[in-house]
């Protein structure tokens, strides 16, 4: 029973769970404490604004990029219909025996 006491015990005396959030807590606030520090120099505003600038240049060539895919399948799309509208009246002209009503025998 007197390992299972040593072993619960911490290593080094002062480094209970108590100590290990005081010392985070206080790393925490001085790390925010210079972030906000640094937030507020012209440096930090400069990086800020060119971030912002590329983002919103990445999002216009995103939308370019968009604009063109939707126009090329919209072409496709109606090539498509014209295709299948051809096929149809092919088919038609098949089976007519006329052949007269065809126009793709007149050329």
């Amino acid at each position: 029973m007197s390992d299972m006491k040593k072993a619960a015990k911490p290593l080094v005396k002062g480094l209970g769970l108590k100590h290990l959030f005081h010392h985070n807590f206080w790393g925490g606030a001085a790390v925010g404490a210079l972030a906000v520090g640094f937030l507020r120099t012209k440096k930090a505003r400069e990086l800020a604004v060119k971030g912002l600038a590329t983002g919103m240049s990445l999002k216009d060539d995103a939308k370019a990029g968009f604009a063109t895919l939707k126009e090329e399948a919209e072409q496709l799309h109606e090539e498509a219909k014209r295709q299948v509208e051809e096929d149809r009246k092919a088919e038609e002209c098949e089976d007519v025996e006329d052949s007269a009503c065809c126009p793709m025998e007149e050329e």
